[in-house]
């Protein structure tokens, strides 16, 4: 009984989420959204810079623009639907549903190995690079 209490509000809280970020975008300079603690305080990109932004415009439909403020959250989106997904069923079902891909010790490091690279290639200043950063100005 608790975990479906669990769930349920994890499923009102995700469907808040959903909403709030349909509704307010995060990239106008009014909206209550944090700005990433890693580029306010160091000045360089982490690998979800850009992603809350993404978020707004995919809800949108827009897939265009949030390619461009964040292309690998965007590409790696199924993925991280499809992990949540397999958790919430294992962990409020009790039924062993799994996906095999995922508990891949070479998937795990190489999600982890792209996520450093791109960390690293997202902050070198080279203009042909730029694709990689969140754009300056609101599009």
């Amino acid at each position: 009984m608790r975990n479906k209490k669990l769930f349920l509000f994890l499923i009102i809280i995700g469907g808040g989420l959903v909403a709030l970020y349909y509704y307010y975008n995060p990239a106008a300079p009014s909206t209550f959204f944090p700005s990433c603690p890693t580029r306010t305080f160091l000045g360089i990109y982490c690998p979800g810079c850009g992603s809350q932004r993404a978020t707004h415009y995919l809800l949108h439909g827009d897939i265009y623009t949030a390619l461009k403020y964040n292309p690998l959250f965007v590409v790696l989106l199924p993925i991280i639907m499809l992990m949540l997904i397999q958790i919430g069923i294992q962990k409020f079902t009790y039924q062993q549903f799994r996906i095999p891909l995922f508990e891949k010790q070479w998937f795990i490091l190489g999600l982890f190995f792209i996520l450093c690279i791109y960390f690293i290639i997202r902050n070198i200043p080279l203009d042909f690079l730029e694709f990689l950063r969140p754009p300056k100005k609101i599009l």
